[in-house]
């Protein structure tokens, strides 16, 4: 009976996400979603969660635009900068997985 309720929550929320919190690190974190397009399809969706980084913005620009292409990349910018605490916060409030690690 489990296997049954397991398999069926696997279908309509996937098991991991992959949480990225970023501040200021658009060039690197550009570079890092452009690997892992090839690599993960959306059984494997990403949430970006940019800290209101001020600097390499074009960046980040370009990282929206990817995820408006790709369904299973998300991409969320603080309007503020929460620190590291509340950015891991938002993750836990905006992620949908069956089991937070």
């Amino acid at each position: 009976m489990a296997d049954k309720v397991l398999k069926k929550q696997t279908i309509d929320v996937p098991i991991i996400t992959i949480c990225i919190p970023t501040y200021n690190r658009g060039d690197r974190l550009l570079s890092e979603i452009r690997g892992y397009l090839g690599e993960l399809d959306e059984r494997w969706p990403i949430l970006i969660l940019n800290n209101d980084s001020n600097k390499t913005c074009e960046y980040y620009e370009e990282i929206s635009n990817l995820c408006e292409a790709h369904d299973h990349i998300n991409y969320y910018k603080q309007d503020t900068n929460v620190l590291l605490h509340g950015n891991l916060i938002s993750m836990f409030n905006i992620v949908k997985v069956n089991l937070h690690l």
